[in-house]
């Protein structure tokens, strides 16, 4: 499985597109598991669900939604909207919007539930987002722990000039309205080009590149201030 397919593993099973379709297989053995008919980009696994691009959810296991032998797997849920699930926490997955438009309309990030909080009935069910954050110029995919999801976004279309953002998944703090809009919980000017999204998140800790040649750290909360 080289560069040119997406792909994610959990618990032993490689989930990856293949000529136009999703296959689940067994690390130990390669021996396909299931697969979707369908084609999947940007794969993410988490907790037993699988995302891919447009938002179409499946069961990891390839029980719920899945028949036949071979195996054939159904959504069982579709995050209505979704461009791409760029990550996944333990309550939300989420995306950031990728308008179509010359300059680029301004961007923003959704939250959807992963435990069907937002979904109503149908096969596979439709889910809304449960909140969005405010629009910004040109922001990127977030990285997230279970609370709070990291992003960075320019000043302008055109400009070097970065900002780097916090905000609240539940939806709760700097988040108001009906749809639920969150703001930053948190907005630092970096005043010079970040090297792509934040990195990583890991032990207590977001690190950030610039161009510059930087690593910028942040704290999580319950740590330093």
């Amino acid at each position: 499985y080289g560069s040119n397919y997406s792909w994610a593993a959990q618990d032993r099973i490689l989930y990856s597109n293949e000529s136009g379709t999703m296959n689940a297989r067994a690390l130990d053995t390669g021996a396909t598991l299931w697969s979707t008919g369908a084609d999947a980009n940007d794969i993410r696994v988490r907790d037993g669900r699988v995302y891919e691009t447009g938002g179409n959810v499946y069961d990891a296991a390839g029980i719920q939604g899945c028949s036949g032998t071979p195996k054939v797997c159904s959504p069982i849920r579709h995050l209505n909207g979704a461009y791409e699930v760029d990550s996944v926490s333990p309550s939300r997955a989420m995306d950031h919007v990728i308008p179509d438009g010359n300059p680029l309309p301004p961007s923003d990030i959704r939250f959807w539930s992963t435990d069907a909080a937002g979904c109503v009935g149908g096969s596979p069910v439709s889910c809304e987002p449960v909140a969005r954050t405010v629009t910004f110029n040109a922001i990127s995919e977030p990285i997230s722990t279970d609370r709070l999801a990291f992003a960075v976004s320019r000043v302008t279309f055109i400009s070097s000039h970065y900002h780097f953002l916090a905000f609240d998944t539940a939806g709760v703090q700097g988040c108001s309205g009906s749809p639920v809009v969150c703001a930053p919980l948190i907005d630092i000017d970096f005043s010079t080009d970040v090297a792509g999204t934040p990195t990583a998140v890991a032990g207590g800790r977001v690190y950030v590149p610039t161009v510059d040649g930087a690593v910028h750290v942040f704290s999580l909360p319950g740590d330093v201030s």
